[in-house]
């Protein structure tokens, strides 16, 4: 029986707007758009162009190109939508068609929503916290504001900083509620009501519509900016209303009016420059940015002249702009993008079977939205959790929200989009629920190969690993059988002619040398056979052949008949006792009763628990696994993988990371296991799947590979460090596992296996922190090192 957790998160929807950094007019509409949109002011604006101009970076523009930057900033912020400033913006991003919409799509232009409008307006929430709040006498005035300007010249920044409405007659019931229900102060905007604003704590319309939003930021310190930029620059106001999404606190102060805040600038540095409240040893300070269109020279001089302060140590000058994109690494620094959640919930299921995989869980909608609309209003964000050992149900699925092919689930059978988040729906109505069947890992892999035209069987050996796993009780039990000296034992009685079984004396002695002792356990021989991985019986000696047959506990009768010449016997009541008669034996069943080490069985569900349990913080990577998979390409090429995996890290109140797609081949411990065909079959599938994790495992130890063996691993390691043209990704990530990782014992774990192996293994490994070392690519890396001597990548 599985226990399975539904965690259901409430958010609004996530756009992503794309845009001419010098199309003022629309830019204009975007922030007018997400005035009066719900969350608006967390959706990303993408400056589009097809050359990277020179004032992108200061520094070195001719390293970066024009659509790896856009798919940058899409695969950072992971946008539910595209939407396009003028159309065919869009053409050539690998997006699905049916969510890249117009700004025309999010202009609610009264009160009623058409089914063609998207994101849900704030209106309702106007209505809401009147009814709710504003109506009554307040004790305590909030600084509401609506600020407004007669200069054109300021428009664009009055919206991007404080939120303003469409002046057209169609959007005029937004600001005549907005007016009505908080009676805002107007504040016209010149420099210094930009510095009252700012030394007050103020609420304008940009900022009522994320009200009651958690907003999870994750900077590890906090550390305020001033973003110092040109008023007439729209690349700079898209850079800052990015820059406020990624950080808490990013105050924006135009060049032109440096010299009246100043005053606010120094202080707002001394203010900021304290001690930690976590290392008071450690002081916490602001950092003063500058955008890409004021120069070095000219920043470090308005730096010196109107902001920098005398206080030693809270001085910090940015001259970058930071480089938005996602972190597949687990660097402490690295950018992250917040977590929006408005409302959440959790359900337990039962499963009683794996049959019955079935799960059903009310959606969340806001409490301030009217029950019907138009049809994409908000977002719920699932995740699930099995809490059991046995690891069966799918709760990790391949991260792909430009084109969700899978999963799919619900009577509809939508798509949904799988994120470094969660699953994400798009609810239609209030008060409704979804109904899921959840499958386990071998028919979730499968459904997914087959929408990139790939058929799959399982193999011989694949059935062989998955009987493996689940009649030792799940990939976590698989701890039992950890161990060279009983693995070889399992396989000697494997190929034991006739009897398959050693005398209880001789296994337990054998299965039991060289494992210590865990007070909290059984016996390891005494744990296998309560895992039905052997099986108790008698071996009984034929009073007319001389030779020895074994007997389970049912068989046993007065009369019995003889394995080998057929004949029936009697049972030696005389002298049950008597080795030279009977003895009590361990024979191997199932899966275990195949020889040549379960046809290659053991290596895999090795591999596979090496994954699971002995990576450092191994709990926090999520799998789903299937064994023994023979593949048929689209192209009718043949492929073959001893195992599949779906893994995630998964990272606590933060974004997991992207999903890595895990393909293996395991051997057992022949000299030249790893051929020219194996290589050739993974190649393939680094072809189409590309930037995957193929891992070579073997039961051997490193010593024992041969230098061909090598030197064909090495090539392909090579191959797979070069970049893929058409995504700009690494072509693989060749990972070399040895019996010293697939043998590492359930109590010890992965960084401390390679420091006590010394020599090379310790020298790597103490360059790396634990939280690192569950991180597949990093330790593709090392292993490449390590077993085929290439440098560092």
């Amino acid at each position: 029986m599985s226990n399975v957790k539904v965690d259901i998160k409430l958010r609004p929807i996530r756009f992503v707007f794309l845009v001419k950094p010098n199309d003022k007019k629309n830019i204009l509409k975007i922030f007018q758009i997400n005035t009066f949109l719900w969350g608006g002011k967390f959706n990303p604006i993408i400056p589009f162009f097809k050359q990277v101009p020179k004032w992108w970076s200061k520094h070195d523009h001719l390293k970066y190109n024009a659509q790896q930057i856009i798919n940058d900033y899409l695969d950072f912020f992971e946008p539910d939508f595209i939407v396009e400033a003028e159309k065919g913006l869009a053409d050539n991003i690998d997006f699905d068609k049916d969510r890249i919409l117009s700004l025309d799509n999010m202009l609610h232009k009264d009160e009623y929503r058409s089914l063609d409008e998207y994101g849900l307006n704030v209106n309702d929430l106007y209505i809401h916290l009147y009814e709710k709040k504003y109506q009554f006498e307040r004790r305590h005035k909030v600084d509401i504001v609506n600020v407004i300007s007669k200069e054109k010249s300021l428009k664009n920044f009055i919206s991007c900083t404080f939120g303003s409405f469409p002046e057209d007659e169609d959007f005029s019931y937004l600001e005549k509620n907005y007016i009505d229900i908080f009676e805002p102060a107007s504040i016209e905007l010149d420099a210094k009501s930009l510095l009252e604003l700012y030394s007050s704590q103020y609420f304008a319309p940009i900022d009522i519509g994320h009200t009651r939003i958690d907003i999870n930021f994750f900077e590890k310190m906090p550390e305020p900016r001033l973003f110092i930029f040109d008023l007439e620059e729209t690349k700079d106001l898209i850079d800052f209303w990015n820059l406020r999404i990624i950080y808490r606190e990013v105050i924006a102060i135009p060049k032109q009016w440096i010299k009246e805040l100043s005053p606010f600038c120094k202080e707002f540095i001394l203010k900021h420059h304290r001690p930690s409240p976590w290392q008071p040893d450690y002081m916490l300070n602001s950092t003063t940015m500058f955008s890409r269109s004021i120069s070095d020279d000219e920043a470090k001089n308005i730096y010196s002249q109107y902001i920098q302060i005398d206080t030693l140590g809270a001085n910090h000058i940015q001259l970058w702009y930071p480089n938005i994109k996602l972190e597949r690494s687990n660097q402490i620094h690295g950018l992250r993008r917040p977590i929006l959640t408005y409302q959440q919930d959790s359900k337990e299921v039962n499963l009683l079977n794996e049959e019955d995989s079935r799960i059903s869980f009310d959606i969340l909608a806001p409490d301030f939205s009217e029950k019907y609309g138009n049809k994409v209003r908000w977002a719920n964000v699932i995740n699930i959790e099995d809490w059991s050992s046995e690891n069966k149900i799918t709760t990790v699925f391949p991260t792909n929200y430009r084109n969700p092919i899978f999963p799919k689930f619900g009577i509809f059978n939508k798509h949904l989009l799988s994120t470094t988040e969660g699953l994400i729906i798009f609810p239609e109505y209030k008060d409704n629920n979804e109904h899921w069947r959840l499958e386990n890992g071998t028919v979730a892999i499968n459904q997914w190969l087959k929408e990139y035209d790939i058929s799959a069987i399982v193999s011989d050996a694949g059935k062989a690993t998955q009987q493996i796993i689940e009649t030792i009780g799940g990939v976590t039990q698989v701890w039992s059988i950890v161990n060279k000296n009983i693995i070889k034992t399992l396989d000697e009685m494997a190929r034991t002619p006739l009897t398959r079984s050693f005398q209880v004396n001789k296994f337990e002695n054998m299965i039991n040398k060289d494992i210590k002792k865990q007070k909290w356990i059984l016996p390891r021989s005494e744990y296998l056979a309560s895992q039905k991985i052997v099986e108790l019986g008698l071996e009984v000696k034929c009073s007319k052949c001389d030779s020895w047959s074994w007997y389970t506990l049912k068989e046993l009768d007065y009369s019995l008949t003889c394995s080998r010449c057929l004949k029936k016997f009697d049972f030696p009541i005389t002298k049950p006792s008597k080795s030279e008669y009977s003895r009590w034996s361990y024979r191997v069943i199932g899966p275990f009763a195949i020889p040549d080490y379960a046809r290659g069985g053991y290596a895999t569900a090795l591999t596979i628990h090496f994954f699971e349990r002995s990576l450092d913080n191994a709990r926090k990577l999520k799998m789903t696994w299937s064994a023994g998979q023979e593949l048929t390409l689209k192209s009718g090429e043949k492929a073959e993988a001893d195992f599949i995996l779906w893994t995630q890290k998964q990272e606590i109140l933060e974004l997991n990371k992207t999903t890595n797609i895990v393909f293996g081949e395991a051997k057992s411990f022949a000299q030249d296991a790893f051929k020219d065909s194996d290589i050739e079959k993974m190649k393939l599938l680094a072809e189409t799947f590309p930037n995957s994790i193929l891992v070579f495992a073997t039961m051997k130890d490193h010593e024992e590979f041969s230098k061909d063996e090598i030197n064909r691993l090495r090539k392909f390691a090579e191959w797979g460090r070069r970049y893929n043209t058409k995504n700009y990704e690494r072509r693989a990530h060749i990972m070399i596992l040895t019996g010293l990782e697939l043998f590492i014992e359930d109590y010890a774990g992965f960084s401390s296996v390679w420091k006590n192996k010394g020599g090379k293994h310790q020298e790597l490994i103490s360059a790396y922190t634990v939280n690192n070392l569950n991180n597949l690519e990093i330790l593709a890396e090392l292993t490449q090192q390590v077993y085929l001597d290439m440098p560092s990548y």
